[in-house]
């Protein structure tokens, strides 16, 4: 065989090799993905650490802060720069797009540049105040700053939270969900999202309920809602009393304390009558509408003014909203007053619906009686201790009752029904009485929480949050294709080699045929 002969061939079968071994291996061998564990987000089985104020406008834009609480027995370290392997404690940003899409991509925390990581520790029952760079909210100096960038503002429009953990040596790819928030600006008419919570003012603030129990759970096992506050209390909210303590014993109605202020207001207010919810409009008659003329009326039956500061109106029977009166508003001596909803957004039902007073401590001072379907330009008004429906509206003035017609079977019904509900309406009670009904909760407010005694407290339910779904990184190549790759690289170099190659092996073969023939001369002597 000749050299150019061999080296056709060489060459052939070179090629022919490449090609077979690519597709064993890329053809006949199954490419599986490697499993490994997806990225997930999973809920706190017991949730301990919460998010209880936040606020997104101070003095300036640029000016926020978020409260944390631990509720637990046991201090939380949130990171340790110096043991890389303690788990991580982090606070995620979401701007307003991902809450009106709808729900935020809250598995997507671990890796987000809007995060930022927790450092320090929470002691037990205490407090964490985070905040943006130079801005001590109310004087409070916070236990850690973060710069507002613009992964990391809370702005006016609408954002959300979330208080994640990950542990980082055990299962570096699962990540602990314990609190969450959302929040909008509220549009004119428009009600808010189910779970999501009305922009705090400028200056004002989100601020987390306790219930009777001082927790900042509820006996649904749900964690307890928020409330618009127009004062901020950074560090200084309530705390659960442990059992056994000098807080445990006193009791303030016995000590004579006067709390009356804290359910009443301002100063001003003390001893006063509270104001009571006089006349609603659910459904407007044209040209009138929704988003401006609805309105809810109160009446200040005092003959001073009366200082909603601090006060909130609440409508809605399963889904609430809330309108604070942030700023002083004075309900003149014996006057009414109509709210519209074009100042405070609220939305009255006009398929049936409820609307109440609350104190600034969240208490239901006065109430309507629940209403059904509601006609156009009809108001529900209350007159001699009953709720009743009337064509004759009359904001701002004493109500004018002229019954609607309809039948006396259900007119009757309507009388029985809004006795029952007015018995609620606690319009000739005094802000001072109110308020020492409820004192315990009320005066369990602190300025200061470094203080707290560690002693065994309550220790919440399980709140329970929305299963997050789950996302799949991409799945790494497989050990076939790396193998496939190896063998086309070698057999590329024989090759490319192949000259060298053949002509060693046409060296070999001459020289084997020289040293036969050697083989049969005589020996040489």
């Amino acid at each position: 065989m000749s050299t150019i002969s061999f080296m056709t061939s060489a060459q052939q079968h070179l090629k022919i090799g490449i090609i077979v071994i690519v597709i064993a291996v890329l053809g006949v061998l199954p490419l599986k993905a490697v499993a490994i564990t997806p990225l997930t987000v999973r809920i706190a089985d017991k949730p301990g650490v919460f998010i209880t104020e936040f606020q997104t406008n101070g003095d300036s834009a640029a000016h926020e802060f978020i409260e944390l609480y631990n509720s637990t027995d046991r201090d939380i370290v949130f990171s340790d720069p110096l043991v890389p392997a303690t788990e991580q404690w982090k606070l995620q940003f979401f701007n307003s797009t991902a809450v009106k899409a709808g729900t935020p991509v809250w598995n997507t925390a671990a890796t987000n540049s809007n995060s930022i990581t927790l450092t320090g520790t929470i002691s037990a029952h205490d407090y964490f105040l985070v905040s943006s760079n130079g801005y001590d909210p109310a004087g409070t100096v916070a236990d850690q700053s973060y710069s507002p960038s613009s992964s990391h503002l809370m702005t006016d429009t609408g954002g959300a939270l979330q208080l994640i953990s990950q542990p980082v040596v055990a299962d570096p790819t699962s990540i602990i969900a314990h609190d969450r928030v959302m929040w909008l600006a509220q549009a004119s008419g428009v009600p808010l999202p189910t779970g999501v919570l009305a922009s705090p003012a400028p200056g004002s603030s989100q601020q987390r309920l306790d219930n009777e129990d001082s927790e900042y759970t509820d006996s649904s096992q749900q964690i307890s809602p928020f409330i618009l506050r127009a004062n901020i209390t950074p560090l200084a909210a309530w705390l659960p009393i442990v059992e056994g303590s000098e807080d445990d014993a006193a009791d303030p109605t016995q000590a004579g304390e006067d709390i009356s202020l804290t359910a009443a207001g301002v100063a001003s207010n003390n001893g006063l009558l509270l104001p009571v919810v006089n006349e609603l409009l659910p459904n407007p008659a044209s040209p009138l509408t929704d988003a401006a003329d609805e309105y809810i009326e109160l009446h200040n039956p005092n003959t001073v003014p009366f200082d909603l500061l601090g006060f909130s109106l609440e409508v809605g029977t399963t889904t609430l909203h809330t309108y604070t009166f942030t700023n002083s508003y004075e309900l003149p001596a014996g006057g009414f007053v109509s709210f519209k909803s074009a100042l405070t957004h609220l939305s009255l039902s006009n398929s049936g619906g409820q609307a109440r007073l609350k104190n600034p401590v969240d208490e239901v001072i006065s109430e309507t009686a629940a209403y059904g379907t509601a006609a156009a330009g009809q108001s529900w008004a209350l007159k001699d201790d009953v709720w009743r429906w009337t064509t004759t509206a009359t904001p701002n003035a004493e109500n004018n009752i002229s019954e609607p017609a309809i039948g006396a079977a259900s007119a009757a019904a309507i009388a029985k029904s809004t006795k029952t509900a007015a018995t609620k309406t606690t319009s000739a009670k005094s802000a001072t009485a109110k308020a020492k009904t409820t004192v315990k909760k009320a005066t369990a407010k602190k300025a200061s929480v470094k203080k707290v005694a560690k002693k065994k407290v309550k220790k919440p339910p399980v709140a329970k949050l929305a299963t997050v779904a789950t996302v799949k990184p991409k799945p790494p190549i497989h050990n076939g294709i790396l193998v496939a790759v190896a063998l086309v690289a070698v057999l590329y170099g024989l090759y490319e080699y192949r000259q060298d190659i053949a002509n060693k092996f046409h060296e070999r073969r001459a020289n084997r045929g020289s040293r036969k023939q050697d083989r049969n001369l005589p020996e040489w002597r």
